[in-house]
């Protein structure tokens, strides 16, 4: 009785996290194509557009924190877990919706640290029950699963963005770097249904995060309970033994898996706030389909590899996945630094090598680091802690070396430094992990 009430419980509680975390990717994908437009509402430039990614990503970082603190200890029962789901959710919504309404930039700042904020406190909670339902081993291809969804929602929303944007790049030179004038150039977009076709991707987004939310609302309050992992008779032994503190140096850890977060969701950020830019304003002069075509495969190959890696996950060591992953981004931003700025074809398939290989980083990290401790509870935020450290300084790094004098190309030597950085510092992880033992 108890399995299949189970089994009743998955089948309801996974369409509706999958639903969730494409909604995730949708809301973290949308400013890639947009934020040149974004720029355009508010008056200011592209390298400073980029900060945009900076608030959201502070949000993200404080909810991360406090989601660690609080959801395991406090949201107890089972309706409490799925409505502080639901409640994420709807804020998230709300304010993606107003994103484009925003006419002055630090109002812009505003709403986006709010909607990061609640994205922190969904990604962190709803990850965090994978581990808590099935346990560090079982929960892998699940773990997989929910952020090759992600990869889901940033390829819906590049095709989705698409009809929305600019048909030529005839005025986008406004959009691009170097341009001090921005608000005084007419926009380049259509009017749709009376408002700004631009206006219409982030209202859809908002839309679907409020039609997650009601699921999780009529699953929490279904009478179907969520089971735990740890809770049965059989893992009661493992849930103290992998508890946090029991691990020694347990704090070293902490600070090489957060390091190791910040390079990986770094590297990430470069590239999902800057190819659409590097498209339409690098030395290709690529037209907005164009640009959105390229931002598109990255996002594709992205979601290819996270889907990828549910299967491989039961087949491959978090180890193994996460150095043949090194190794594409390496191999990735040497094509893209040497031919990317003579030949569409080399940065398509520099993009493509990129958007596939990062894909593997984030979930694997975490069942890497599920090996070691229990990621249920409070240790639970340094992935989210690393990785939106990464989102908010990396993007407007590269902001400031694309609009450089010459600096176009130095966006892909930074990534490939980015790439070196981190085989040293897995090496050292992995020996870390092997002493341990």
């Amino acid at each position: 009785m108890e399995e299949d009430s189970s089994k009743k419980w998955f089948r309801a509680f996974l369409p509706l996290a999958w639903s969730g975390h494409i909604g995730l990717g949708l809301a973290l994908g949308i400013f890639g194509p947009t934020q040149p437009y974004l720029a355009k509402n508010v008056g200011t430039s592209v390298d400073h557009i980029n900060f945009i990614w900076t608030g959201r990503s502070v949000g993200f970082c404080l909810t991360s924190v406090l989601t660690a603190l609080v959801f395991k200890k406090y949201c107890t029962k089972t309706w409490q877990k799925m409505l502080f789901l639901a409640t994420a959710e709807i804020i998230t919504g709300i304010f993606v919706i107003l994103t484009p309404w925003a006419d002055s930039f630090p109002l812009l700042i505003g709403i986006v640290t709010i909607f990061g904020m609640s994205l922190g406190l969904f990604d962190t909670a709803d990850n965090s029950l994978m581990v808590y339902m099935f346990g560090p081993k079982k929960s892998r291809p699940f773990t997989q699963s929910v952020h090759a969804f992600v990869g889901v929602g940033f390829v819906f929303g590049s095709l989705m963005v698409q009809p929305f944007l600019p048909e030529t790049n005839v005025g986008d030179s406004s959009v691009c770097p170097g341009d001090d004038e921005t608000a005084q150039v007419e926009y380049s977009y259509r009017v749709m249904a009376g408002l700004p076709s631009i206006n219409w991707p982030f209202i859809i987004i908002g839309v679907w995060h409020f039609l997650t939310a009601a699921g999780m609302i009529v699953l929490g309050f279904s009478g179907l309970q969520m089971p735990s992992f740890y809770d049965k008779e059989e893992n009661v032994d493992e849930k103290s033994s992998s508890k946090l503190t029991n691990v020694p140096r347990w704090w070293l850890y902490l600070i090489l898996i957060y390091i190791y977060y910040v390079l990986s969701c770094g590297l990430e950020g470069f590239f999902q706030s800057m190819t659409y830019t590097y498209g339409l304003c690098g030395p290709l002069k690529m037209s907005p389909g164009e640009a959105n075509v390229l931002n598109g495969l990255y996002f594709g190959a992205f979601v290819i590899g996270r889907s990828s890696g549910i299967f491989i996950s039961r087949l491959m060591s978090p180890t193994k996945i996460i150095i043949s992953s090194i190794v594409g981004c390496f191999i990735s931003s040497v094509v893209l630094s040497i031919f990317a700025p003579y030949h569409k074809s080399a940065l398509y398939t520099g993009v493509v090598i990129m958007g596939f290989a990062i894909a593997f980083q984030f979930a694997s990290g975490i069942s890497w680091t599920a090996k070691l401790f229990n990621v249920t509870g409070k240790s639970s935020f340094i992935f989210f802690l690393g990785g939106f450290s990464g989102f908010l300084s990396f993007p407007p790094i590269a902001g400031a070396i694309i609009t450089s004098e010459g600096g176009q190309n130095g966006f892909f030597y930074l990534a490939i430094a980015t790439t070196i950085c981190q085989a040293g510092l897995f090496t050292c992880m992995s020996f870390l992990a092997k002493s341990k033992k």
